[in-house]
């Protein structure tokens, strides 16, 4: 699948669904950007009652859109009367008691398998041809795939700079033949749209040695986005409570309290998403009466995560833990890996 970096420009025929996002070479922001921010992805609709709902992801529930970037009224507004799909978004909001405040728009696609593409363990991937080329951020590596020439060269991360608006990575490798490449990349909040017509609010321009690469930038790892920093057991359940907290570093947190006057259990450990909902989790800390366990979630509709398989305190897919805290962060602090 070969994806084409348009930069500001577009064919009306063949965009005709993103075309009213194009205005400029802006991205499409509503509010100003904020720490408090959260990267969200779903689908959005007209709602009947004028205005926008929004679904998270394995979400069962619409919500309402208080706010969005205007480029969004002026796509609705080009769509066909009997295309009534939602779209897939992925954007910078704010949850208040209004709804869901966007601030910036990130990526949209009409795509119906939008939310299956997580790009699991890649921070940020870029993609473009002429020529036909890839780029992938991860925690440890930048890797620069150029398929028309069958090449494939691993820098060592880079820690990003700042200039405005851009983020600018600047990498250098010599392989064990002594020939050293160069890496210079930049990734702008400039509109690019592929070949399939999806819509991403990030640019990238990258120097690879002595040639000149332009690509749609979008984040990855986003499976995680579906998690939230803390769980417990129903309110139904009156026998025990048990609750689970997740950090954005990995860190794993559970109390059991049978409820009988016997001291509170704890334990400690980490926790990793693995690819289709997975949350594996290693009790390997635990304090004393804690278990050392490795524990099988699967992350279910609305939030909710079920162990799996069979365990001796809780049967056959027996503990089923609900969503009450904040949702987990793309990544922690202020100082994020992209932008």
């Amino acid at each position: 699948m070969k994806t084409t970096a348009k930069i500001c420009r577009y064919r009306s025929a063949a965009l005709v669904l993103l075309a009213g996002v194009m205005s400029g070479c802006a991205t499409m922001s509503g509010l100003p950007s904020s720490g408090s921010a959260e990267y969200q992805r779903g689908w959005i609709k007209e709602s009947d009652n004028k205005g926008y709902e929004f679904k998270a992801c394995h979400a069962t529930e619409w919500q309402k859109v208080s706010r969005t970037p205007w480029g969004l009224n002026r796509l609705f507004e080009t769509r066909s009367t009997s295309d009534l799909r939602p779209l897939y978004v992925e954007w910078l909001a704010r949850q208040s008691e209004e709804g869901v405040s966007v601030s910036e728009l990130r990526y949209m696609s009409t795509h119906p398998t939008s939310c299956e593409n997580s790009l699991p363990d890649v921070d940020m991937r870029v993609r473009g041809t002429s020529p036909d080329w890839v780029l992938e951020l991860t925690e440890t590596d930048i890797v620069v795939h150029l398929y028309e020439s069958l090449r494939s060269v691993k820098f060592p991360i880079a820690q990003p700079m700042r200039s405005g608006n851009t983020w600018i990575w600047d990498a250098e490798i010599e392989l064990n033949s002594g020939r050293t490449h160069r890496l210079n990349l930049e990734i702008k909040p400039e509109a690019c749209i592929d070949d399939e017509n999806n819509w991403f609010g990030l640019t990238a321009y990258a120097q690879f040695d002595n040639q000149s690469l332009v690509g749609c930038a979008k984040r990855g790892d986003l499976e995680r986005l579906y998690l939230n920093q803390s769980y417990r057991l129903s309110d139904e359940i009156t026998t025990r409570d048990i609750q689970v907290s997740l950090t954005v570093d990995g860190q794993f947190e559970m109390t059991e309290d049978y409820l009988n006057d016997q001291p509170v259990t704890k334990s400690a450990g980490s926790w990793k998403m693995m690819s289709g909902g997975r949350v594996i989790v290693s009790v390997d800390n635990p304090e004393e009466g804690g278990r050392q366990d490795t524990l099988f979630f699967r992350h279910m509709g609305d939030g909710v995560l079920q162990l799996q398989g069979f365990h001796p305190s809780y049967g056959h897919n027996g503990l089923v833990l609900y969503p009450t805290g904040d949702a987990l962060p793309w990544r922690a602090g202020s100082r994020l890996p992209v932008p």
